[in-house]
């Protein structure tokens, strides 16, 4: 980026005199960016320093409306060098410049759809950054090398949990602070009566692994899990249902 040049009160101002050479720069970076690899790339940021920002004047003659009112009337073409305007530059709002014809009528249009040589006079006499469009080849698909990806399950594990809750204990499913608790009592000792029938379907040595759950931090849905169904729970309650009776005085 570099400061405008002051403007002559009596005479308006010039096309950048760099124009025709920042064109072909702009020519070097298109082909340049073409046949890089973009993995070599490396974005440095920081400004680099002009000997002209130190004691410039920015009053007077480099006002706005100094330099709307000196702004030489040129042809405007687009990027394809196709007719868009003929008049002056009178404002450049978020990359759109903001021309002005004879007859008084303003056109918009995007600087970067603007061609070059147009570009460069829009960023030298505004004193913005020269931009090197690279133009517009359209999207090359790219064919990627067929991977084949294997998962196998850990074999972390885990003894029955005959007390656990999963919908609040791992989906964080509550019902409010004062009912949960309530709701939690009921369950535990709704658990501790069919203990027999829970070890009855998953003895207390059996291994049990932490799949089919959703994953932590899945906003998983609330539903409510079947009655289990099994005939060795059944004759493992009834005998301890049994057992407890005849065991009682």
């Amino acid at each position: 980026m570099r400061e405008p040049a002051k403007l002559d009160e009596d005479s308006p101002p010039e096309p950048p005199k760099r124009a025709n050479q920042s064109v072909a720069n702009c020519d070097l970076v298109r082909a340049f960016a073409a046949g890089a690899d973009i993995r070599n790339f490396r974005l440095d940021s920081s400004p680099e320093y002009v000997q002209v920002y130190q004691n410039a004047d920015r009053t007077g003659a480099l006002t706005k409306e100094n330099f709307v009112s000196k702004s030489p009337i040129r042809t405007w073409r687009g990027e394809q060098g196709e007719y868009i305007a003929e008049g002056k530059l009178v404002d450049y709002v978020y990359g759109t410049v903001v021309l002005e014809q004879s007859d008084g009528k303003r056109v918009s249009y995007l600087q970067r759809k603007l061609s070059d040589a147009d570009q460069v006079f829009v960023s030298e006499a505004w004193g913005v950054p020269v931009t090197c469009p690279l133009g517009d080849q359209g999207f090359a698909p790219r064919f990627f090398a067929d991977s084949t990806f294997t998962w196998k399950a850990s074999g972390a594990c885990n003894k029955p949990l005959y007390f656990e809750d999963v919908a609040l204990e791992r989906y964080g499913h509550e019902w409010s602070p004062v009912v949960t608790p309530v709701v939690s009592t009921v369950r535990f000792f709704g658990d501790l009566a069919m203990l027999p029938y829970k070890m009855g379907i998953h003895p207390p040595n059996e291994c049990q692994h932490p799949l089919g759950y959703y994953r932590p931090g899945t906003c998983a849905p609330w539903s409510i899990g079947p009655v289990p169904l099994s005939m060795r729970g059944a004759v493992t309650q009834a005998a301890f249902v049994t057992g407890t009776v005849f065991a009682l005085p």
